[in-house]
């Protein structure tokens, strides 16, 4: 399935935190998460916009380790795309 176009912008945590996706898809997310968030062009800064699409932990950079079926769960938790 084609990588959703937000998913750039998004990293596991945050989504695992703050989407609609299910227990077992949670926990998936949860288990991707590497410890080494420094991009590497600096510091990493919590202000939208600063770090976007940066770290290790962007889910478009992991979509290829879902499912089908999780990918559209995530697709769907990511909103429609225009």
């Amino acid at each position: 399935m084609k990588i959703h176009g937000s998913a750039q912008y998004y990293d596991l945590d945050v989504v695992a935190e703050t989407m609609d996706v299910s227990s077992e898809l949670n926990r998936k997310l949860w288990g991707m998460i590497t410890d080494v968030e420094r991009p590497l062009d600096g510091p990493l800064y919590e202000t939208p916009g600063d770090a976007i699409g940066q770290g290790p932990n962007i889910l478009s950079d992991h979509w290829h380790k879902f499912t089908e079926a999780e990918q559209r769960e995530l697709s769907k938790a990511l909103g429609e795309e225009d």
